[in-house]
């Protein structure tokens, strides 16, 4: 068998990904590991198996590029647990509606605040303000503001596993016991990773997680290119 035709077809990128991400799952089914995620273990088995055989990133990317195709439907698909909640969200309409834009401010302002303190200027600047959102909205608007794509992609990876890892413990230390509340911090701060890993707690978290997710999404688009009218960076 020709091992290089393996690796070198769109099915082995797909595959791997999708094996390493269900053994991250699994692991962290039977043993909870602090500040770890499903997607964060893949990510790092996939760099520790490609390292250790020599397989090119470009062969692998040849099929696991493909999956980010279907971010956009996975992040409709979430409306469908938003229905099953629509009464429950028509009760905290309000609160939830402006947890998320105070979210989406203080995700920009955080950006700028930071870009000033730490000399962070064009480009870079442009491309870390989407960082919030969920990918194919992120992407887009960065080309949008004159950012680039692939350091808006590791933006999103850093704050959704940040997010991910770190929200159970602010959970804790500021006692917010609101499954509400709980889903629209995670969907607003870590976006469709933090979504699939707080579905798992329950169909409240996920569902309020998801709508934050697309809520999210439409208000930073809509003031993201108000806000930077006049600002040199």
């Amino acid at each position: 068998m020709n091992l290089s035709a393996l690796w070198q077809s769109p099915f082995f990128g797909i595959g791997l990904t999708a094996l390493t991400y269900f053994a991250g799952a699994q692991l962290l089914k039977r043993r909870r590991i602090p500040f770890l995620t499903p997607f964060l273990i893949s990510v790092l088995l996939v760099c520790l198996l490609l390292g250790i055989t020599g397989i090119p990133y470009e062969s692998y990317n040849e099929g696991g590029s493909l999956i980010s195709e279907f971010m956009a439907p996975a992040t409709v698909i979430l409306a469908l647990p938003v229905y099953r909640q629509r009464e429950l969200l028509k009760r905290n309409l309000l609160p939830v509606v402006g947890g998320i834009f105070l979210g989406v401010l203080c995700s920009y302002f955080s950006t700028f605040l930071l870009s000033l303190l730490f000399g962070v200027r064009g480009e870079l600047f442009l491309s870390l303000l989407p960082h919030s959102v969920t990918t194919p909205i992120a992407t887009a608007l960065s080309g949008q503001i004159g950012g680039v794509s692939s350091l808006t992609i590791l933006g999103l990876m850093i704050s959704g596993n940040l997010g991910a890892m770190l929200l159970p413990l602010m959970r804790k230390l500021f006692r917010v016991h609101d499954p509400v509340a709980h889903g629209v911090a995670t969907g607003n701060c870590s976006h469709v990773i933090g979504t699939a890993t707080v579905a798992a707690e329950g169909e409240v978290e996920g569902a309020f997680s998801g709508l934050s997710i697309g809520v999210a999404g439409l208000i930073t688009v809509l003031l993201v290119p108000l806000l930077l009218k006049g600002v040199s960076l």
